[in-house]
């Protein structure tokens, strides 16, 4: 009798995201954002480092979001075409899916380590789910509003795209922009660079997280 071995089981799939990291994983995202406290919200640009598990068998990036806006995408710099879904009326907590096409970046990929490079511009919603907004009257000095993230469990769809899983790691650096009466605090390494009408705050975590580790607070001097 000749022994077949059995084809290896599918990844599981994690229940509480839309992404597909077992075909492109994020590694790195470097995200650039101004915070509008009079919109109550951020308006970011996020650059990703992806590694395609296997280019010739994966056309699409698929990434878990919640009401964001989505104003354009590129890969490699080149604009690349997207679409989102609609949510689910029995799972709305899921968000939507940003689906990406990767084209000839796959090609690419090939010659590159199997890694492409991915740009979205985007605005979260003032409703979104991981920033809490208070006014002046709920601070201590009663002065200045404030915000802060929160993104545990699955609440950092709503800040940007990304693969929402406890199963996705990545190193990340971060450039934030607030008025020059405040400072963002979030959870890696920062120096300020302070300006006339405006506050930046570069920082870098270069520990693996979890999106739902990503945290930031802008609060008055």
């Amino acid at each position: 009798t000749t022994m077949v071995a059995s084809p290896p089981a599918p990844p599981a799939r994690d229940p509480s995201s839309l992404s597909n990291p077992h075909e492109a994983h994020i590694t790195h995202l470097s995200w650039d954002a101004i915070v509008d406290f009079t919109k109550h919200q951020f308006f970011a640009k996020a650059n990703y480092d992806v590694q395609l598990v296997s280019p010739s068998k994966v056309s699409f990036l698929r990434l878990d979001t919640s009401g964001l806006d989505i104003h354009s995408v590129q890969i490699n710099g080149v604009p690349a075409t997207f679409s989102m879904s609609v949510p689910d009326p029995s799972k709305e907590h899921l968000g939507s899916c940003l689906e990406i096409e990767l084209g000839n970046a796959t090609i690419a990929a090939t010659r590159d380590d199997n890694k492409i490079s991915v740009a979205i511009e985007y605005a979260t919603s003032p409703s979104a789910s991981a920033a809490q907004w208070l006014p002046p009257a709920q601070t201590a000095g009663k002065k200045h509003p404030y915000v802060f993230t929160q993104c545990q469990a699955i609440h950092a769809r709503s800040l940007l795209p990304c693969q929402d899983c406890p199963a996705v790691k990545m190193t990340y650096d971060a450039r934030v922009t607030v008025p020059n009466w405040a400072t963002c605090v979030m959870s890696a390494l920062s120096k300020d660079d302070a300006t006339k009408n405006t506050n930046t705050t570069e920082s870098e975590n270069n520990g693996n997280n979890n999106n739902n580790r990503v945290r930031w607070v802008v609060v008055a001097r």
